[in-house]
């Protein structure tokens, strides 16, 4: 497939296409745009997730120290009450 036959046919000179203007933009006097209360509610939490760290930094630190000092104990019932709970 040859593509430069189909470029060949538009009119371009120095790498635009002649005859078009790109960076017009056709604007109405009568465009609106509303936001529901759920789309503000939305944009909000979608910044205040942003805010937030993807790594709880003070509870990594406490579990790597207790790893490291061999005091993190694991309660295997819990894990296997959980594990049943979601099953």
């Amino acid at each position: 497939m040859k593509i430069d036959r189909i470029l060949s046919s538009l009119p371009i000179e120095n790498g635009k296409v002649k005859g078009r203007d790109h960076n017009r933009v056709s604007r109405s006097s009568s465009d609106d745009l509303m936001v529901s209360e759920l789309g503000r509610l939305s944009q909000h939490l979608a910044e205040a997730v942003k805010q937030v760290p993807d790594v709880r930094s003070e509870k990594v630190s406490l579990l790597r120290n207790a790893l490291t000092n061999g005091e993190y104990r694991v309660d295997s019932d819990a894990v296997a009450r959980k594990m049943l709970e979601q099953a």
